[in-house]
C-alpha cells in the first residue's frame, strides 16, 4: 500500500540489507529506487540523496528525464551521472532552484541536465531563482552540466564555495519577461568564490522581452564578482548583453586570475567587462566580435580611494568589427577602451595590452577608435599599449593611451648669458601622453630605461665655445657634453643623446653654455 516515494524512505532508511540487489554496484538508477520520468519525483530525489551521500554510490537517470518541484537539495559527497531533470512548477516561488545546496562538501555532476521550465515570468534574479545553485563548500566537480528553460534568475550560480572545477557547463536558450533596470538574466554567476578553474564554458542566447520588444539587453553571459585565484579557458559566449562581466566593489572585487582563450561574440554592450574592482590578471587570446560598445572595457569605481580595477595584462587579443549592432553610435564604440571611475580620475591604471588587435572589416565601418583611454596618467600606474595595431577604425587607432614618450620643443628663442650653463626651457609638446614636461624639466612617470636624444641650434657668433649637456637629476650624464667652437657665419648646430636608468623621482634636464 506505500507509494512509490514512501517505499524508498523505507528501504533507504532501515538498513534492510537484501533489497539493495536493485543498486548493487558503483550507482544506484533513479527509476530503480522510485524515480518515475515525467513524474513529480521531489520525494524520490531527496531519499536518494540521504542514501548516496553515506553510500558512495552515484545517482544515474540512464538519460531520462525526471519531473521536480520546488527547490531539490544536494547532499554532501553525492554524486549524479546522465540524468534529467525538469522542474514542474517554476511559478511556485520567486526563489526556486531546481538544484540547490548549501555548505556541503564533494558534489560531483556529471552529463546532467537541467530545464528550469517554460515560463519566462517565473522566478527573480534577486531573489535566486536558478537552474543550479550552489552554496559553499569545497571539492565540487561540475561536468557537463546543461541548463535551459525560461525564467529571471541565473542558469547556474556558485556563491562562496573554494576549490572546484567547473569544466564544459552549456547555458542556453533562457528567456526572461520582468520589467528592469539591469542585469536580470545570468547564465553563470560566480561570488566570493576562491581557489577555483572553469574549462570551456558555453553561454548562449540569453534574451527577453521587457515590453519593447525581444532583446538581449540586462542579461550577463558569466558575470563574476567578489572572487580570487581562479582561471578560465575557452570560453564560448555569445547573443548576450555582457559577456563576461567581472564586476566588483570595495572588499568585493576580483583578485588575481587567468582568463586564456575564447570567444565572446554578438553582445549587445560589452564583450568582456572588468568594472570597478578588478586587478592583478591575464587575459590572453580573447576573441570580442560584433560588440556594441566596446570588445574590451575596463572602468573605474565611484568613490575617491576605492580599490578599483588596475594592473590587468591583455596579451593577443582581438576586438572584432565592434559597434556593428548600431545601438552605441553615439557613444563612439571603441575595440579597446579604459573608462575613469566617477570618483577617482586616476582609476583604472596598470592595464597594459600587448600585441592586440582591434579590426573593423565591415564595408561600413562603425569602430571609432582601436584603443582608447580616458584615465589621466600616475606615476608607475599607466594604461600602455605595445606592439598593438587599429585597421579600419573611423577616427584614430590610438586616444589618450599613456605612450612612455616625449617630443618637446622651445617655441621661441633662448638667451644664454656667457660661460653659464642654462637649463632649456621647452615650451610645447607635441607628444606628451604621460605629462613628463614640467618647463625645464623632464619627469618619467614610470622607473625604466630611457633613451634621450637632444638638439640645439645656437645664432652666429664668432666668439668661443658651445657646448650642450644631458643631467640627471642633477649630475651630468657622462658622454653627453659635445662641444663645438663658434663659426663666424651661419648657426651652429649641437646633438647628444644618452641611455639611462631611471626611477620615480629622477628628472632630465638640457642645459646649454
Amino acid at each position: 500500500s506505500q507509494s512509490p516515494a514512501q517505499l524508498v524512505n523505507a528501504l533507504l532508511n532501515d538498513g534492510s540489507g537484501n533489497q539493495w540487489g536493485l543498486v548493487a554496484g558503483e550507482t544506484v538508477s533513479f527509476d530503480s529506487i522510485g524515480g518515475v520520468p515525467a513524474n513529480d519525483n521531489s520525494l524520490v530525489f531527496a531519499a536518494a540523496m540521504n542514501y548516496i551521500s553515506t553510500s558512495g554510490k552515484a545517482l544515474t537517470g540512464d538519460g531520462q528525464t525526471y519531473g521536480l518541484t520546488g527547490s531539490n537539495e544536494i547532499k554532501a559527497n553525492c554524486s549524479m551521472r546522465n540524468i534529467r531533470f525538469e522542474q514542474q512548477d517554476p511559478l511556485a516561488s520567486t526563489s526556486i532552484r531546481t538544484l540547490t545546496s548549501s555548505y556541503v562538501d564533494n558534489i560531483k555532476i556529471d552529463k546532467v541536465f537541467v530545464y528550469m521550465g517554460s515560463e519566462v515570468a517565473a522566478g527573480l534574479l534577486a531573489d535566486g531563482f536558478a537552474g543550479v545553485y550552489i552554496v559553499g563548500g569545497k571539492g565540487h566537480e561540475i561536468i557537463d552540466l546543461e541548463v535551459t528553460g525560461n525564467g529571471n534568475g541565473h542558469g547556474l550560480t556558485i556563491i562562496g564555495a573554494t576549490d572546484f572545477q567547473l569544466v564544459r557547463p552549456y547555458i542556453h536558450d533562457i528567456a526572461y519577461s520582468k520589467v528592469v533596470t539591469d542585469d536580470t538574466l545570468e547564465g553563470i554567476r560566480l561570488q566570493s568564490c576562491t581557489d577555483f578553474q572553469v574549462y570551456m564554458p558555453e553561454v548562449k542566447n540569453l534574451h527577453g522581452d521587457f515590453g519593447m520588444g525581444d532583446t538581449t539587453r540586462y542579461t550577463r553571459g558569466i558575470a563574476i564578482t567578489g572572487c580570487e585565484r581562479y582561471s578560465l579557458g575557452m570560453i564560448d559566449i555569445s547573443d548576450v548583453d555582457q559577456g563576461l562581466d567581472q564586476s566588483g566593489n570595495i572588499g568585493n572585487g576580483n583578485l588575481n586570475f587567468t582568463i586564456s582563450g575564447g570567444n565572446v561574440s554578438n553582445c549587445f554592450t560589452w564583450g568582456t567587462k572588468f568594472a570597478s574592482s578588478s586587478s592583478n590578471g591575464t587575459v590572453s587570446n580573447i576573441i570580442a566580435s560584433n560588440c556594441g560598445y566596446g570588445g574590451f572595457v575596463c572602468s573605474g569605481g565611484t568613490l575617491i580611494g576605492d580599490v578599483t580595477t588596475s594592473d590587468i595584462d591583455f596579451i593577443g587579443c582581438k576586438a572584432v568589427d565592434t559597434g556593428s549592432n548600431g545601438e552605441w553610435a553615439v557613444n563612439n564604440p571603441s575595440g579597446f577602451l579604459i573608462l575613469s571611475g566617477s570618483g577617482d580620475a586616476f582609476r583604472p591604471h596598470g592595464i597594459k595590452y600587448t600585441s592586440c588587435k582591434a579590426i573593423d572589416k565591415q564595408l561600413v565601418k562603425t569602430m571609432v577608435t582601436g584603443f582608447k583611454n580616458q584615465v589621466a596618467p600616475q606615476s608607475e600606474k599607466l594604461n600602455e599599449c605595445f606592439n598593438c595595431e587599429s585597421v579600419g577604425h573611423i577616427t584614430a587607432a590610438f586616444e589618450g593611451i599613456h605612450f612612455n614618450s616625449l617630443y618637446a620643443y622651445n617655441g621661441a628663442d633662448q638667451a644664454i648669458p656667457s660661460s653659464t650653463s642654462t637649463s632649456l626651457n621647452f615650451s610645447v609638446a607635441s607628444l606628451d601622453p604621460t605629462s613628463m614636461l614640467n618647463g625645464t624639466l623632464i619627469t618619467p612617470k614610470k622607473a625604466g630605461t630611457y633613451r634621450i636624444e637632444a638638439k640645439v641650434s645656437f645664432e652666429a657668433n664668432a666668439t668661443g665655445i658651445r657646448s650642450i649637456e644631458l643631467r640627471k637629476t642633477g649630475s651630468p650624464i657622462s658622454r653627453s657634453n659635445p662641444e663645438i667652437s663658434a663659426p663666424a657665419a651661419g648657426k651652429t648646430y649641437l646633438t647628444t643623446s644618452a641611455i639611462v636608468e631611471m626611477v620615480i623621482g629622477d628628472y632630465i634636464e638640457v642645459q646649454a653654455r
